[in-house]
């Protein structure tokens, strides 16, 4: 689930290899399922439908042709098929339609605004996210580095929660599409309630199946999925380098292709100190045997700057 396209969405994190994206299935564009919730139950007012009433033709006794075109009606691109559909000619109040064109797609601030009536903040969203967020990695300087640290996180947890929110929502006040007589099909939605006690969600292996599905105790609740197949990645091998600060993880990356080091993930800086994770022994020895104590520090970051530019 995204606000908007999924794969695009996820397409960034693809080179951290935390899953393949081929296997995410169930894919539900939130952006598009709340501009269809939100037009079903704001419909547009009858004063803004009364300008797009067919016109009863009546027969004249003469040959006349009369012609009165509105100019907006050169752009009205209004649907009886799909009444709820927004189209360029609405004349409906911002309250109900705040977006007036056809094939509108709602931000993500927007709808927030208008379930809600709250703000949700975007002024972090191109800032350097691969600084180092976790303050215990040690990778601020200054006091002004740290807050924005600070600043990003609870900018990621809005930004997370802020569609889980919305789906909630949607879920509350879907309407069904159509009526049926056939009490078998009804489909009744409840209202969600907050649970009194936490529930917790415990992804297994296929072990996991011969656990209850559902633990209930007095003071929290957990539900185990078994998924088949699920393996642990085991990342034993972590050889550990001295680096300086100047280092990127983008020059990091770099400098570990030029040298062939094959890794199983990227690197991580705690502490000053630079950990490459290997999944095979072999890649491990060839790290040990090719990087130097002193290949990240800082004479040797400005010394590879200094090619580049020659």
């Amino acid at each position: 689930m995204a606000w908007g396209d999924v794969e695009k969405e996820l397409k960034p994190f693809s080179e951290f290899d935390l899953f393949d994206i081929s296997d995410v299935t169930n894919i539900v564009n939130l952006q598009d399922l709340f501009t269809r919730q939100w037009n079903s139950t704001h419909p547009h007012t009858p004063e803004c439908l009364a300008r797009h009433q067919p016109v009863v033709e009546e027969s004249t006794p003469d040959d006349v042709l009369i012609c009165l075109i509105h100019s907006d009606d050169l752009c009205d691109e209004y649907d009886d098929d799909h009444p709820t559909n927004d189209f360029n000619t609405c004349i409906c109040p911002d309250e109900i339609r705040p977006y007036e064109a056809k094939n509108s797609v709602w931000s993500l601030q927007k709808a927030i605004q208008f379930v809600f009536h709250e703000a949700l903040d975007k002024a972090m969203t191109f800032n350097f996210w691969s600084c180092g967020l976790d303050l215990f990695l040690h990778t601020w300087h200054i006091s002004s580095d740290k807050q924005t640290r600070i600043n990003l996180i609870n900018y990621a947890i809005a930004d997370l929660f802020a569609p889980t929110s919305l789906f909630y929502y949607i879920e509350r006040t879907k309407v069904p599409s159509h009526t049926s007589t056939d009490l078998v099909q009804l489909n009744v939605i409840s209202t969600i309630t907050s649970p009194e006690h936490p529930v917790f969600l415990a992804i297994t292996d296929s072990h996991g199946k011969f656990l209850p599905p559902v633990t209930v105790q007095s003071d929290y609740t957990l539900h185990i999925k078994a998924i088949s197949g699920l393996q642990w990645k085991q990342n034993n091998y972590t050889p550990v380098r001295s680096i300086a600060r100047v280092w990127q993880l983008s020059d990091l990356k770099t400098y570990l292709k030029s040298k062939n080091i094959r890794y199983t993930r990227l690197p991580e800086v705690r502490r000053h100190q630079l950990r490459i994770q290997f999944n095979h022994l072999n890649h491990l020895q060839h790290a040990e045997q090719t990087l130097l104590p002193t290949d990240f520090d800082e004479q040797n970051y400005y010394s590879g700057l200094s090619q580049q530019h020659m």
